[in-house]
């Protein structure tokens, strides 16, 4: 038996889903800046921090201010008088 190629419209569909998503990228972009964001009027920031190495993040940035800080540190707790305050 002689396998004979068969013919498809794959390149067609390709290039048909390739338009689609090429428009719908088109519109994504053109209504992107529209949008608008919820917002809202607070002082408070939030504040994300990636350490290397053997940096403590509990030493870092002492939550002093927390009870279970000082409960679960116990002696190398930081004392909370002597913490630089970063609240302001």
């Amino acid at each position: 038996m002689i396998a004979m190629p068969v013919r498809t419209n794959r390149s067609l569909s390709d290039r048909r889903h390739f338009l689609r998503l090429a428009a719908a990228g088109a519109g994504l972009a053109l209504v992107a800046p529209h949008l608008a964001l919820a917002g809202a009027a607070t002082s408070r920031r939030f504040v994300f921090i990636i350490q290397r190495g053997a940096a403590d993040g509990l030493e870092t940035l002492v939550p002093y201010a927390d009870p279970g800080y000082a409960r679960l540190r116990g002696a190398i707790a930081l004392d909370p008088a002597t913490a630089t305050k970063l609240d302001g």
